[in-house]
């Protein structure tokens, strides 16, 4: 028989725990990240600015995404669980820092496939003339 587990995540303390995932994550153990998407719910509205704190931990999560693209889920997922939390401009403004890094990866990336095109034609140029 199925029987749900529910937890009541205003009782966890979401600053604490961030804290905790950080140090964590800096030792190269990346196990507790799913978690990050969960800490804008953790706490009781009166604890502390839920605002300031989910912008925390999405520009914590943008920093992973900049140095790992596969993390653009997490981010996503932050996102949509703190949709009802966040007003729409800040919605917005986190919305255009993510995309930026990505328009920045593609750029990388355009740029580095133009380099290994310019560099063959120099190649096969050399070739050619020798």
């Amino acid at each position: 028989m199925y029987q749900p587990t529910f937890v009541d995540l205003t009782q966890r303390n979401g600053k604490e725990r961030f804290k905790q995932i950080q140090e964590v994550v800096k030792s190269g153990n990346t196990s507790s990240l799913f978690e990050l998407a969960f800490l804008p719910m953790y706490g009781i509205d009166d604890d502390f600015d839920r605002k300031e704190f989910i912008k925390e931990v999405i520009r914590f999560e943008t920093e992973l995404l900049k140095k790992d693209p596969t993390k653009e889920l997490l981010v996503a997922a932050t996102l949509i669980m703190s949709n009802k939390i966040l007003d729409k401009d800040t919605f917005n403004k986190l919305w255009e820092e993510i995309k930026m890094i990505k328009a920045c990866q593609f750029a990388e990336e355009i740029g580095y496939d133009r380099g290994k095109n310019e560099s063959a034609i120099t190649t096969a140029k050399m070739m050619l003339i020798n």
